[in-house]
């Protein structure tokens, strides 16, 4: 935001009159608006993103990263990668979901790449647990954020805005624009797969995925230096394309992971959509089948037999997706 000679207090008051502009707006919105709006309309927008999104990211990373000083890079790394890659994002809509996905493969790679450093230079295998939570809460929450990032995105999104951000049905119905029936069956759907993850690596089962994310999502408040200078990076990034060494090898290590490793990521994208497609041509090859002269449905049938269709295309596509997620994962840690 330019500078203004009257000062910070007229800045502020300024600011405060302006943010009733993007108050309303959905993510979706605010994305366009910081991608073709210059100036103040551009910043504000953006910095109502990084306020509304801003604690789920920092947890995400101070999960993965238990240096502060490391989470906090990461954390300027995801936001700085939206301002690059804000244009490419296919559901806006779901920008939350980005963000999540986004912080938790950037600090995935810093730790990995903190881990190989320290190995080559044979440095103590375990860090010192930072400040701000113990060692066993640190191991739960970075296992549950890593369980949720392999959920396929509607499962996802439902849950970050709904579990880790405390929006309720509606709410996140409006932020979303589904119907609202949708967000309750994505969320039930996504907290039974969730937690059946989570007892396989064994955290208690009595917790249930809500109330084992909600625990591991304790408040981490952006302090306000912390989002001011991201905002400054962010902006600066944006007319300049400058950055500091630090946030270039994190936000490095995120575009290698977001975009893959060439041939053998491209190869895995398109064996799933030729398998994705092969399933569907199965499905509707089934439907084809039918007999012209069958005997017509009862009244209802149809829709019933097109919701079931639905949804097993829905149920193959997810399985497709979470094979893909394991897949990518794994190519991470080669």
């Amino acid at each position: 935001m330019a500078n203004d000679q009257r000062g910070e207090p007229f800045r502020l008051i300024h600011a405060l009159i302006t943010w009733g502009v993007t108050e309303g707006l959905s993510d979706g919105q605010l994305v366009e608006r910081f991608l073709t709006r210059e100036g103040e309309a551009a910043e504000l927008a953006f910095t109502a993103l990084v306020e509304r999104h801003g604690p789920m990211v920092l947890r995400v990373c101070r999960a993965v990263l238990r240096d502060p000083h490391d989470a906090e890079d990461a954390f300027q790394a995801t936001f700085l990668m939206l301002v690059r890659h804000a244009h490419s994002i296919r559901r806006r809509e779901s920008t939350a979901s980005w963000l999540y996905g986004t912080a938790y493969r950037t600090a995935s790679c810093a730790r990995s790449a903190a881990a190989r450093r320290r190995k080559h230079e044979q440095r103590a295998a375990e860090r010192t647990p930072s400040s701000y939570t113990s060692v066993a809460q640190d191991d739960s929450a970075s296992v549950v954020i890593e369980e949720v990032n392999r959920l396929v995105e509607h499962h996802r999104t439902a849950i970050v805005l709904c579990d880790l951000q405390g929006l309720t049905h509606k709410q996140a119905a409006e932020q979303l624009g589904w119907p609202l029936g949708t967000v309750r069956s994505r969320l039930a759907r996504g907290r039974e797969r969730l937690r059946a993850r989570l007892v396989r690596r064994g955290l208690a089962p009595a917790l249930g995925a809500a109330g084992t994310v909600s625990a591991a999502s304790a408040s981490a408040a952006v302090p306000v230096d912390l989002l001011r200078a991201t905002v400054a990076a962010a902006v600066h990034f944006r007319a300049t394309g400058g950055v500091s060494i630090a946030l270039r090898e994190f936000m490095k290590r995120g575009d290698v992971t977001m975009f893959g490793n060439g041939a053998k990521t491209a190869s895995l994208w398109l064996l799933s959509i030729g398998i994705a497609a092969a399933g569907a041509g199965i499905l509707v090859g089934q439907e084809r089948k039918e007999p012209p002269s069958a005997p017509a449905a009862p009244q209802g049938g149809e829709p019933r037999a097109k919701a079931a269709t639905t949804e097993a295309l829905e149920a193959r596509i997810d399985q497709l997706e979470r094979k893909l997620n394991d897949l990518l994962a794994a190519q991470q840690d080669l």
